[in-house]
């Protein structure tokens, strides 16, 4: 029940009471409000995480008489997008990212739309099989890329202990590293430090080290 409490003040989830059919006292429901995606990645050189959200998958509670229910997930799958496309509602926007997720958008737009039930269940078997086939290629790709990112993180903090024995340094060094554009002004927000004084001390660091 803690963690259910820090979800839903996270806005993680939504909480309602749902009456008992027997009589009893009402029981406490929770279901997730949005649909989003955790990624941890923990290696010996490697902690990287992740929440990607998707907005246009929103779930929240039905206003209506009837307690607990739920809307329906409500799925954007039509229409073109113009202007930027933000990285959280990427997710809903296959057709305008890859061509074969495309194609199984399309595949699915027919299947919504098929009425004789025998033809839709096989096409519905057929669609979740090519879904899951993709999603079982894409992460053995994105196994074999954490294991190379691994290798290279590796590396990377044995050329900057060669580079210098401060911890400060280090730490400047390793964000100069992972980040071609740095962006000060988000990472004094991020660490809570003063914006000018980061600035010259990754200016600092980087003469020390020629790096300039």
């Amino acid at each position: 029940m803690k963690h259910l409490k820090v979800l839903e003040e996270s806005d993680f989830v939504v909480s309602y009471d749902e009456p008992s059919k027997k009589g009893g006292p009402p029981r406490r429901v929770f279901t997730p409000r949005k649909r989003y995606c955790i990624r941890i990645d923990i290696g010996p050189n490697t902690y990287s995480e992740e929440i990607q959200s998707y907005k246009n998958y929103d779930i929240g509670k039905e206003d209506t008489d009837h307690e607990g229910v739920i809307d329906q997930l409500k799925i954007e799958i039509s229409g073109k997008v113009t202007g930027e496309m933000r990285s959280e509602i990427a997710g809903t926007l296959p057709a305008f990212i890859d061509p074969k997720l495309e194609t199984i958008r399309l595949h699915l737009e027919r299947v919504i739309k098929e009425e004789n039930r025998r033809s839709k269940f096989l096409d519905l078997s057929n669609l979740l099989i090519a879904c899951d086939r993709e999603i079982t290629q894409l992460e053995d790709r994105r196994r074999r890329l954490i294991a190379l990112r691994e290798r290279a993180n590796e590396e990377a903090n044995v050329l900057i202990s060669n580079i210098s024995d401060d911890p400060l340094d280090k730490e400047v060094l390793l964000h100069l590293l992972k980040n071609k554009d740095l962006d000060i002004a988000r990472l004094s927000d991020i660490i809570g430090a003063d914006e000018k004084a980061l600035e010259s001390l990754f200016k600092a660091v980087k003469k020390r080290h020629f790096l300039l």
